[in-house]
């Protein structure tokens, strides 16, 4: 059973029920948050990565980044700057940073933490409201150095900004994933991720209940229930696309992390044409209504709670003619 109230709440529609209203008025709405890629280039070659698919070497420039934030601040609650590629390897990232933060616009970042060295750390926790660093388990010395320099500027400046790491599990074992687990903790951040990879059917979650004993009040062992399980949500529609979308290296929107660079999937050009006329366009419409059939669409996003959640609402529109009647 999905907990609706959890699913809400990690979603950002509980801090904004107008924008859930409107779209079960009307069926569009102007979404909450947003993922930037600053740049498609990366420096590692992480195992199992797929890489960009389109574009490796596309990038914004920082008045790219200030034209896509200047057409979506107004309405967009939250931005995460991610990839793409790594976006620290944008020396213009952290500079977008800092003007989105300006906007009161709440920001995520999510790095592979080989680059935290290279940046202003007291700008950056004081600009994010949260940090999320990739790691595996060939992560270098460094990387684990600069999470640690990064928590350790966080705690001095007495900043509010969340630092955790994730990792892509691949079926390891309970003492693979309980190593991670002691080294996140031992660097000081507030929780440690496991996710699986795309369509990888390895559900492990017993393994990660038993390193869930080395949680502590600051830190967290956390992971989605929901994608491990595999559970077939039936719905139609990915309603959830009507709250968020990616803007890729060229500045194209998509609809998710899942589709971003895959052909067919481009609603348009953010810094070719208006944000309302890309959002309202007939084209938006027709990927979204077909886009669960297309045969590249992973089965993970089929499995998103809040898109279960979404459905339904939807589907009840139709059972409310005699609302008055239980």
């Amino acid at each position: 059973m999905v907990e609706f109230d959890k699913v809400l709440s990690r979603n950002k529609i509980y801090a904004h029920p107008e924008r859930l209203i409107e779209w079960m008025k009307t069926g569009i709405t102007l979404p909450i948050t947003v993922e930037i890629d600053p740049t498609n280039k990366c420096n590692l070659n992480c195992p199992n990565c797929t890489g960009n698919r389109t574009f490796p070497d596309a990038e914004l420039s920082y008045t790219d980044m200030k034209t896509i934030i200047d057409k979506i601040s107004c309405f967009i609650k939250g931005i995460v700057f991610t990839g793409g590629g790594e976006p620290l390897i944008n020396p213009h990232t952290q500079k977008a940073i800092r003007y989105a933060h300006k906007k009161q616009i709440s920001i995520g970042l999510i790095t592979n933490g080989s680059l935290v060295h290279t940046v202003n750390l007291k700008q950056l926790v004081s600009s994010c409201e949260w940090i999320r660093i990739s790691i595996n388990k060939e992560n270098t010395k460094k990387i684990f150095e600069n999470i640690s320099k990064l928590v350790k500027t966080r705690n001095q400046h007495a900043t509010k900004c969340d630092i955790g790491v994730a990792h892509l599990t691949s079926g390891e074992g309970k003492k693979e994933l309980e190593k991670l687990a002691k080294e996140a903790k031992s660097l000081g951040v507030d929780y440690i991720q496991f996710r699986p990879y795309h369509h990888v059917n390895n559900n492990i979650i017993e393994r990660i209940e038993e390193v869930k004993n080395l949680e502590t009040e600051n830190f967290k062992v956390i992971y989605p229930k929901g994608k491990y399980e595999k559970k077939n949500f039936k719905y139609k529609q990915a309603f959830a696309d009507e709250f968020r979308f990616v803007v890729n290296a060229t500045g194209d929107i998509y609809p998710d992390c899942f589709t971003r660079g895959l052909p067919g999937f481009s609603y348009g050009n953010l810094l070719e044409q208006p944000f309302e006329e890309i959002w309202n366009s007939k084209r938006r419409r027709k990927i979204l209504e077909c886009k669960l059939q297309q045969k590249n669409c992973p089965e993970q996003c089929k499995q998103d709670e809040l898109n279960q959640l979404l459905w339904l609402m939807h589907c009840s529109k139709e059972e409310s003619e005699h609302k008055n009647f239980v």
